[in-house]
């Protein structure tokens, strides 16, 4: 059972063209179970051109086996679009589901045992 859910935002605070600019994190959820987490990254706190990478590392050191798991992002459609075929789990390229309407990704993943971890990975691009 899960102990709890932890909700956790940040902010950067910073000079920009000469311009005090204030940038918001998006929200981070994560579900508390004793060992089990899901930690999910970028490789840019911002973000000008180019790919974005996200990172998420699940990692497994509870008592069970975490079996069936399904990962599910919503992108933010108006402002991003998923890099076709960018989407891997521990560097190796995974089916995955996505509705360019919707932004809904969803990837099916193997069964993470006792004290193993995976990495799931997908890079987004800006709409211009």
């Amino acid at each position: 059972m899960p102990d709890g859910l932890l909700k956790n935002i940040g902010a950067l605070d910073g000079l920009y063209d000469s311009k005090q600019l204030i940038l918001n994190t998006s929200e981070a959820e994560t579900i508390l179970v004793n060992g089990l987490t899901a930690v999910k990254t970028a490789n840019k706190a911002v973000w000008v051109n180019g790919e974005l990478d996200y990172t998420v590392l699940i990692t497994n050191n509870a008592e069970f086996a975490f079996e069936n798991p399904v990962f599910n992002d919503t992108l933010q459609i108006a402002d991003i679009d998923l890099v076709p075929d960018s989407v891997t789990y521990n560097s190796a390229a995974i089916p995955y589901d996505y509705n360019d309407t919707t932004g809904l990704l969803e990837v099916d993943l193997p069964t993470i045992g006792t004290g193993a971890s995976g990495t799931l990975a997908f890079k987004v691009r800006r709409k211009i």
